[in-house]
């Protein structure tokens, strides 16, 4: 994967950020979502399938969207989720109400694999049970291609600073913001720290500060996006578009 951007459509700047870290910069939005799918293109030539860990959010919206258009990579794609709310399987709260609108629909033919957090959790006969849905996911090792959306208050899957923990094992933990009625489940830090290549992408104007502050790499920041990057153990790029860096 270290090699996977030769002969691809390059952004048109790279900064590198730390030894395992680079920005690249695009042109547009379209330029962002471009480049990743000739990333998944280039990452299945030659095999039936790959698993895909994407997060919730609207940053991959034009991503999923140029995803679905393209029958030759969607079919071959395991679409696992970095987290969830548990709420009903239909709720627009879902993060996977998206996926399943965009990918499944009735008279679609062509359709990713992908495993709904919701329903396995309802399938638990507690929280304790989730070691039950560790099983179910790949190894860390096992998903060569990460893409994440940033909080604009830095947080990453639903890995919050003001979050109450209410469960955790090794690969996942159940936990509760103040403001909302419902609990989450998230991949834990550990977990997300040895996926091999993890794209961020930014392309928000409230994400401005946190960009700057990702940039920076602020070593005393409790944000979790920085304790990710910190602790990560394989490559990480952060893609955002010259409109937002002109922001900084």
């Amino acid at each position: 994967m270290n090699k996977i951007i030769d002969n691809l459509s390059m952004p048109i700047k790279i900064k590198i950020l730390t030894d395992n870290s680079s920005l690249l910069i695009f042109k547009n939005k379209t330029g962002i979502s471009s480049f990743i799918l000739k990333m998944l293109s280039k990452e299945l030539k030659g095999k039936s399938n790959t698993n895909l860990l994407i997060s919730g959010g609207t940053s991959l919206n034009v991503l999923l969207s140029l995803i679905n258009s393209k029958i030759n990579v969607l079919n071959k794609l395991n679409i696992f989720l970095t987290d969830e709310r548990i709420v009903e399987v239909n709720s627009n709260l879902a993060n996977q109400k998206k996926i399943l609108k965009l990918f499944f629909k009735k008279k679609k033919i062509n359709k990713p694999n992908f495993l709904s957090l919701i329903s396995e959790i309802n399938k638990l006969s507690g929280y304790d049970q989730t070691m039950n849905l560790s099983k179910l996911y790949p190894k860390p090792k096992n998903i060569p291609l990460s893409i994440f959306g940033v909080g604009s208050d830095g947080h990453v899957a639903s890995l919050h600073v003001s979050s109450k923990l209410l469960y955790k094992d090794k690969n996942f933990i159940i936990c509760k913001k103040k403001d909302e009625n419902f609990d989450r489940i998230s991949l834990t830090y550990d977990y997300l720290c040895r996926l091999p290549f993890l794209i961020l992408i930014i392309e928000d104007t409230k994400k401005v500060k946190i960009l700057k502050k990702i940039i920076s790499l602020n070593r005393k920041s409790n944000l979790p996006i920085i304790k990710l990057m910190r602790a990560h153990q394989g490559k990480i790029f952060i893609l955002t578009t010259k409109y937002y860096i002109r922001k900084i």
